[in-house]
């Protein structure tokens, strides 16, 4: 493997890397805007409320960006070492 080579794998490992931790990051706000955590929040204002609404569906698209992101990383990772 050249030197190259060596330091693209060990960036796209890097940004895998980050890629999880924003997926863990995203946890919390995930489960505070679903439904069934409204139930034990007893103080929840109608403004709260409709920017849980909003954003519910924008942590999924974004979690599911990151899956994306993490299988091309994946996949080409793959194609390298399978190739060379």
């Amino acid at each position: 493997m050249t030197k190259c080579t060596k330091f693209i794998e060990n960036e796209l490992d890097r940004i895998n890397e980050y890629i999880c931790m924003a997926q863990s990051a995203l946890v919390v706000p995930r489960e505070i805007c679903s439904d069934n955590e409204k139930m034990f929040l007893t103080d929840i204002s109608d403004t709260d409320k409709e920017i849980m609404d909003i954003l519910l569906p924008k942590l999924d698209t974004l979690s599911l960006r990151l899956d994306e992101t993490k299988k091309i990383i994946k996949d080409f990772k793959n194609y390298y070492f399978e190739k060379f």
